[in-house]
């Protein structure tokens, strides 16, 4: 049988996947020569059993048991969001406000439940969703006016309860995730004109972008345009954009670095 996925618990993404040590080097020493700087040091990942969770301080009733889980991977995939602090704090290891439970909901009775017992034992009780929070929302850091905390997983509420033709309103479980949201309303003819008429709107201002980006480039110096359009557009590594030019990796970086700098404002000056 084979294994589940499961996401990092540190980060985005799956266990097992991303760059290989080999590629993360490589990525290190083109971000040093774009820079001009040392080779960055490569972090290793955390494992679960370097981890030092404090031990939970809540014990939910028999009742709820089923649905809570106080394991070491689930408890540290719900300590934090997914912003560059986060990520950061993730590792070096600082996991000392995971929540004491993490609560999977099934039905709707199931939160109503674990909300009647978190408000009888003093826990505070954190909404979980994607996971994807970039400002603290889901960081269990609630001092000492509770007894503890309960992050509420609701990945399990997923699913499209109504939709009413008429208005196209939806009524959405809180656990849904774009791409199924999106596979759930295509299934009405009417969403998915809705949806169509969405897609073509984004398809409009992507084209415009698009338009927009061709004309800056065309206001950058030869050079300059010429190493941006090989590196970013067709994707050439920055060693053979520095043998097209006869130059070094730093002053290659420098002069993309540069062009990008002047894209960047030609772009902000049409805002």
């Amino acid at each position: 049988m084979t294994a589940a996925r499961r996401r990092r618990f540190w980060g985005w993404g799956w266990e097992g996947e991303g760059p290989a040590p080999e590629q993360q080097e490589a990525i290190a020493r083109l971000l040093a020569a774009r820079f001009d700087v040392p080779v960055p040091q490569i972090a290793a990942p955390p494992r679960l059993e370097e981890l030092r969770l404090p031990a939970p301080r809540l014990q939910p009733p028999a009742a709820l048991a089923a649905l809570v889980s106080d394991t070491p991977h689930d408890r540290a995939a719900h300590t934090y969001g997914k912003s560059f602090r986060d990520v950061v704090r993730a590792l070096r290891r600082e996991f000392s406000h995971a929540p004491d439970l993490v609560a999977f909901p099934r039905i709707e009775d199931d939160v109503r439940a674990l909300l009647d017992w978190a408000a009888t034992a003093g826990a505070a009780v954190i909404p979980y969703g994607g996971g994807s929070s970039v400002v603290g929302g889901v960081e269990a850091d609630v001092g000492d006016r509770y007894r503890g905390a309960v992050s509420l997983d609701l990945s399990r509420l997923d699913r499209v309860l109504e939709v009413d033709r008429a208005s196209r309103a939806a009524r959405i479980q809180a656990g849904v995730l774009g791409p199924a949201l999106e596979e759930h309303l295509t299934e009405c003819a009417r969403c998915r004109g809705f949806l169509s008429d969405v897609q073509a709107s984004q398809r409009a201002v992507k084209n415009e972008q698009m338009q927009r980006l061709a004309e800056a480039l065309l206001l950058l110096p030869k050079d300059q345009q010429d190493a941006v359009i090989l590196h970013h557009l067709h994707e050439r590594t920055l060693a053979d954009v520095a043998g097209h030019f006869g130059r070094s990796l730093p002053a290659t970086a420098g002069l993309i670095h540069r062009g990008l700098t002047k894209l960047r404002g030609l772009l902000n000056e049409g805002d």
